[in-house]
Parts: C-alpha cells; sequence; structure tokens
C-alpha cells in the first residue's frame, strides 16, 4: 500500500503541482496504466486506481478552482460535488465518468495545465 503525504500547491493561485514531474514513477505508472485500461481494456489493479484517484483528489481539492471569479451558487454546488465524489471512485469506469465530470465544469485533472482549455 502506498502512504501519501499531503502535496504544497503551487502560488500564488493554489494550482497543483503535474503528475508528470512526480519523481518516483509510480504516479506516472498509475496514470499510464488507466489509459491502457480505457484505451485497450487491459486489467488496472487496484493499487494503480488508488494511486490515480488520490492524485486527482489532490487536483480537484486545489484552492485555485474555489478562487474561480465567475462561480456562482450552481459551480460552487459542482465543484463540492466533485470533491466528494472522488472520495468514492472504486472502479476505472467511475473515474473516467468523474474524469468528464471534470472536463465539464473546465477542469482537466490530468492535464499539465489543469485548466481545460475550449
Amino acid at each position: 500500500m502506498t502512504t501519501w503525504i499531503s502535496l504544497p500547491y503551487v502560488p500564488p493561485l493554489g494550482t497543483p503541482l503535474y503528475w508528470g514531474d512526480e519523481v518516483s514513477g509510480e504516479l506516472a505508472r498509475a496514470i499510464r496504466a488507466l489509459y491502457d485500461a480505457m484505451i485497450d481494456h487491459t486489467p488496472l489493479l487496484p493499487t494503480q486506481l488508488e494511486i490515480v484517484r488520490h492524485y486527482c483528489a489532490y487536483v480537484i481539492n486545489a484552492p485555485c478552482w474555489d478562487a474561480n471569479p465567475h462561480h456562482d451558487d450552481e459551480t460552487r454546488a459542482r465543484l463540492r460535488k466533485l470533491r466528494e465524489t472522488i472520495k468514492l471512485v472504486t472502479k476505472p469506469e467511475e473515474l473516467d465518468a468523474w474524469i468528464d465530470a471534470c472536463l465539464e465544469e473546465g477542469i482537466d485533472p490530468l492535464s499539465p495545465d489543469p485548466i481545460a482549455r475550449s
């Protein structure tokens, strides 16, 4: 089982660190395995899913999303829902659906620049 430490956010906006910059290689291997599972339907180990889920939780909890000047009550509620539902993900399909929901909000949790561009 992987033990995670709290990751910092990048000032001044509180953006998340990019997964590709993680130095152990464990996160990159897990994300590549997730892509393989989504594209080729290869098995994803539970530990790999947990690593990616943990990183996605880190991304969605970044302070930068709270500072969006265009937020209203509805968008804040959707952000809260994303923050809660990532905790419940237990299958690759659920993570895929969660990522799609993030993209609907303009957040790409696996991109080097997590603010999704249209």
